[in-house]
């Protein structure tokens, strides 16, 4: 079951693809802080208070509550260009609170965090003021030293970054890095800002389904005809799988009913944890997610029809099957 929550939480980006209809805008940050652990459990804080990070304008396509497709994507770039490196997201809905009145600011608040809807603990966007992020899981496979880590932040068609390198790095070491005070890249796109490159930009092929990044709803490769690419959700492991068009995916078929499409045979099932975290996710029918609580964790699987896997990692893992 320690792996099984684990792998509920890594969302690692395979391949990255230039965004061609995005408005960028390249800002400073005030602080980079990743601290972590094998299991990519831990802090991410971005703090910036760059007035010129793009705001998406409330009640917008843009907007990350109510927008289409909503919902805010960070990703990671550690080292040196080629930029490759992993996401956490929020997704839109329920999560999200917006202001307009007096400085205009969106709000994401996850208290479950690394589990619930999203591994992103809170976003604070303020226009013209305040940009700051803290996620519970820090999306990179990588170890330190990095010499350079790069951040952006997606919200629909706005993509605001930043650049963290020689002199801002205050430490750079295994599962910890440290920046403050990076100037604002002189770049014209974050493509450029992120590549290392301050005139060209590089545009990669779009990738096939299973090689695009495995964050809903950014799966976005190539499938077969009558096949669309959508995100499939098996033991736990969210990833990008071509799915029939015409199915509702089990990873957003809505908790607690989960009743969406699997592939290879597998059914949907409800599963939560600590009574805050849940989602859908795909199991194998003679799977099963161990005797009534509270008793020891057998495996995160099947339940009767109309029942939730549930599970409690504190004290001590337990799980089993009950009512919603």
């Amino acid at each position: 079951m320690r792996a099984l929550v684990r792998r509920l939480l890594v969302l690692l980006l395979l391949a990255a693809a230039t965004n061609a209809g995005a408005l960028d805008a390249p800002i400073a940050g005030d602080e980079l802080r990743l601290v972590w652990n094998p299991s990519f459990e831990g802090k991410l804080v971005f703090v910036s208070k760059d007035p010129t990070f793009l705001f998406p304008s409330i009640g917008s396509a843009d907007d990350p509550g109510i927008g289409t497709p909503g919902g805010m994507v960070v990703w990671l770039f550690p080292g040196p260009p080629p930029p490759f490196g992993g996401n956490v997201g929020a997704p839109a809905g329920a999560g999200w609170t917006s202001q307009s009145g007096g400085t205009e600011s969106h709000r994401w608040s996850n208290p479950a965090a690394p589990f619930g809807p999203s591994p992103i603990r809170s976003v604070m966007m303020k226009r013209g003021r305040r940009l700051k992020i803290v996620s519970r899981l820090v999306p990179l496979a990588e170890t330190p030293p990095f010499g350079r880590v790069a951040i952006r932040i997606d919200t629909g068609s706005l993509r605001t970054c930043a650049v963290f390198e020689a002199p801002t790095i205050r430490r750079d070491e295994p599962f910890r890095f440290l920046a403050r005070r990076a100037p604002r890249p002189v770049a014209a796109d974050c493509d450029a800002a992120i590549g290392g490159s301050t005139t060209t930009t590089t545009t990669l092929p779009v990738p096939s389904c299973a090689a695009s990044t495995p964050f809903y709803p950014l799966c976005g490769g190539t499938c077969p005809p009558g096949e669309t690419c959508g995100p499939n959700a098996v033991a736990g492991l969210f990833e990008c799988a071509c799915l029939p068009a015409s199915a509702t995916p089990c990873a957003v078929s809505g908790y607690p009913i989960c009743g969406g499409a699997c592939l290879d045979g597998n059914v949907c099932q409800a599963f939560s944890i600590n009574g805050a975290g849940s989602t859908c996710f795909c199991v194998a029918p003679a799977s099963t997610c161990g005797p009534p609580p509270p008793a020891t964790c057998v495996s995160g699987g099947r339940c009767p029809p109309g029942q939730v896997c549930f599970a409690t990692t504190t004290p001590t893992f337990l799980c089993g099957c009950s009512t919603p």
